[in-house]
């Protein structure tokens, strides 16, 4: 009895270590809160925090015309709330220019906008600081793709300084696009947040060279594909830091054609008629196709060509495999530091008093 007493003593002492340094996933609901972008303007964004051992926080901003709590955002963002590193994740209100969401709305408001989004993420990167993140990654969609590679370039050079002091861990750009003619260039010594141009994707990843990207796309997103070249080559680190991934979107051309369901009880082709416009593959979103009809005559639609929206998905799993490879190696948090070192320091203890019970 004493013997089995003594071995449950030291099982439970070792136990008790190890717990120190265990991955908890456990995840809290998610919730919309406001932060304030400047004393009289305020925005909102999606939160949701994940394990209180994880310290990598992502950012997301969304595509154009698209809301802070939209598909994407909403289904990656849960996707890698969920997952076993339990990531903490806070997606944005996009700004908007006073005319509205049109492209060229964008292009004539470009200086407010990119004002708008760098104190919209020091705001938010505030935010993850004072819930215990250390490390952030900016991730977006198409738009929100231009924004993030901005800020991504203006904090490599120095000029983008966040009030909170955290790491930045990567960037992940969905949907990436190329530079839009006839708008000023980023220059390649910028002086200030100013000189650069939040549409000008190519010469703003020549400024980044320590960053990690995975730069993701459809394989039938004939924009972001045919440019895909050109980001991998304007990228100013090493090769080995850019990742690039086409993800199959629903073939084309078939007997069944596929939809996008788009909310509500809407769905719509997914290569529409007017070419590259209708293309929902720049979306990344999932194939539906109709196997029969209600009573009253309607379509039922059914998923059968995933894109997004699990763990397991094509989109989520080379998210997940991007930072478990290129970030999370090289955010090692002082909380895991330590524990690490508690670790080690108890073993020597432990089996000494193994040793002198056995």
């Amino acid at each position: 009895m004493v013997e089995v007493m003594k071995k449950h003593s030291f099982l439970t002492c070792f136990a008790a270590l190890i717990l120190v340094t265990a991955n908890f996933s456990t995840v809290a609901n998610a919730a919309i809160i406001t932060l304030d972008e400047s004393p009289t303007t305020t925005f909102q964004g999606d939160l949701r925090i994940g394990a209180s051992d994880n310290k990598t926080g992502i950012l997301f901003f969304s595509g154009r015309g698209a809301s802070f709590t939209g598909n994407f955002v909403k289904q990656v963002g849960r996707s890698l709330n969920d997952s076993g590193n339990g990531y903490t994740t806070l997606s944005l209100e996009n700004p908007v220019p006073a005319a509205g969401t049109a492209f060229l709305d964008y292009v004539n408001d470009e200086t407010l906008i990119g004002q708008q989004v760098f104190a919209r993420l020091d705001a938010a990167i505030s935010e993850m600081a004072n819930r215990g993140i250390e490390n952030i990654v900016l991730s977006g969609l198409s738009l929100g793709s231009r924004f993030m590679t901005t800020a991504t370039a203006a904090w490599e050079q120095g000029l983008f300084i966040p009030t909170a002091k955290v790491n930045l861990a990567g960037l992940i750009g969905a949907g990436m696009l190329p530079q839009t003619g006839g708008l000023p260039t980023t220059p390649a010594n910028p002086t200030s947040i100013a000189d650069f141009n939040i549409f000008d994707t190519e010469n703003n990843l020549k400024l980044i060279s320590t960053t990690p990207v995975l730069d993701i796309y459809g394989n039938n997103d004939l924009t972001s594909a045919n440019f895909a070249a050109a980001r991998r080559a304007a990228y100013g680190g090493a090769s080995t830091q850019y990742i690039q991934q086409n993800i199959q979107c629903p073939p084309k051309g078939t007997s069944n054609p596929y939809y996008a369901f788009l909310g509500g009880n809407k769905y719509r082709l997914y290569y529409g008629t007017s070419g590259n416009k209708e293309n929902r593959c720049h979306q990344l979103r999932d194939g539906y196709q109709i196997i029969g009809q209600n009573p009253d005559g309607s379509p039922i639609f059914r998923k059968t060509f995933a894109v997004r929206g699990s763990l397991n998905a094509p989109l989520e799993s080379t998210i997940v495999s991007f930072l478990d490879t290129y970030v999370i190696p090289q955010t090692i948090s002082v909380y895991e530091s330590e524990s690490l070192l508690l670790l080690l320091a108890g073993l020597p203890l432990l089996l000494v008093h193994r040793s002198k019970n056995t």
